[in-house]
């Protein structure tokens, strides 16, 4: 979320981001610790991945996520499956 609020500036963008996501139905935003981002880093520089990428790895391993659906292909090769965010939407509809 930081980056995007870091890419939104302020005003009305910002102000609707941050309403949409408070209001998302189903949506659960985790907040990390300082200590948590320390760990985050350590990872990141163990895995050779960018810090973003380690905060989403690190925070699906600490919440069981399985898979992570992201169409970042830097997921490809770790112990959690990703799975791109069409095929996740397909398979949501297939259990409606």
């Amino acid at each position: 979320m930081h980056a995007v609020e870091a890419i939104l500036g302020g005003g009305d963008d910002l102000t609707n981001f941050l309403r949409n996501i408070e209001t998302s139905s189903g949506l659960h935003v985790y907040d990390t610790t300082t200590t948590e981002e320390m760990a985050v880093g350590m990872l990141a520089s163990e895995r050779r991945m960018d810090f973003d990428d380690s905060l989403q790895y690190y925070v699906a391993k600490k919440l069981g996520a399985r898979p992570i659906v992201s169409f970042d292909r830097h997921f490809d090769g770790l112990d959690i499956p990703r799975l791109e965010p069409s095929r996740a939407v397909a398979d949501r509809v297939g259990k409606s």
